[in-house]
């Protein structure tokens, strides 16, 4: 790998080259998170987008990844800090927060990206990790090819689920998830189905030790049993980053974006029946 220091027309930040990457390789251009990424917030799609997008490029073993100091859409860490607190004491999504503290919802601007993907000397075409439209016209209108491929991260949780649909209510995100909404119904169909389940499964467990006759110590032991395995699947199944169950999230998992053409197939590949998302309209 090889770290590239990025200044420019008022944003900087690093550049890293993975394996040896050549004209159309995988290429994210990512805005720093400190929230998302260092501190694990739920509020943000940062860190999940991060940590996909990497895992896209370490399967092709080649790659661009430009990281930009972008905080808060380039607003700062403080205003960013300030957004989120206005938004919880008014319960409004950031963009709106911004517009009452006086900000502009996105002050990012990509010229520093953009004048260090030209200094690699190679880059005609990039698949463009993104699910944000504005990064794939500041591509094009600076010369390059531009296939976009979607990053379908699954929302941490009910917060994260609610930016997405904010972001792409108010600037077009294309990342494919349901409203949040959606999500809540899902949480609320989880937890109902295993209530069913759980107390299902008490009833036939007391039903089967009362049938078969069994002593005070041997039935409480039996229950005692079951559910000492229910709290721990409760316990590993409580987490603000799984709003649906493990098995539906794999099978999510298994067609997001990238997923099998990162396993099986070879860079450039469009196999949209396996799952791969892409833009059908041709590269400009």
């Amino acid at each position: 790998m090889r770290v590239f220091r990025v200044s420019g027309s008022g944003d900087s930040g690093y550049l890293f080259v993975f394996g040896d990457p050549g004209d159309g390789c995988l290429v994210r251009i990512h805005s720093q998170c400190l929230y998302g990424e260092a501190m694990g917030s739920d509020s943000c799609d940062c860190g999940p987008e991060l940590d996909l997008a990497l895992d896209l490029i370490y399967w092709e073993r080649a790659g661009v990844l430009v990281y930009l100091e972008q905080e808060g859409r380039g607003a700062g860490l403080m205003v960013k800090a300030a957004g989120y607190a206005y938004s919880q004491a008014h319960r409004t999504d950031t963009f709106e927060s911004y517009e009452r503290l006086g900000y502009p919802h996105d002050s990012r601007n990509y010229d520093a990206a953009i004048e260090s993907l030209h200094a690699l000397g190679f880059l005609r075409s990039i698949k463009l990790l993104t699910n944000n439209p504005c990064k794939v016209q500041r591509l094009r209108d600076a010369g390059f090819r531009v296939e976009r491929i979607r990053l379908y991260s699954k929302p941490r949780g009910p917060v994260a689920a609610a930016y997405l649909d904010a972001k792409r209510r108010r600037t077009g995100f294309a990342h494919g998830l349901p409203a949040s909404r959606v999500w809540m119904w899902l949480t609320v169909a989880k937890w109902g189905a295993r209530l069913a389940i759980g107390c299902a499964v008490a009833w036939t467990a007391w039903h089967a030790a009362t049938r078969l006759t069994m002593n005070s110590d041997a039935a409480a032991a039996v229950m005692a049993f079951v559910l000492a395995i229910a709290s721990t699947r409760v316990r590993w199944s409580w987490r603000s980053s799984r709003p649906i169950s493990p098995a539906v999230a794999a099978r999510w998992d298994a067609y997001r974006a990238g997923f099998r053409l990162a396993r099986h197939r070879a860079p450039g590949v469009n196999t949209p029946a396996d799952g791969v998302a892409r833009d059908t309209a041709p590269p400009m």
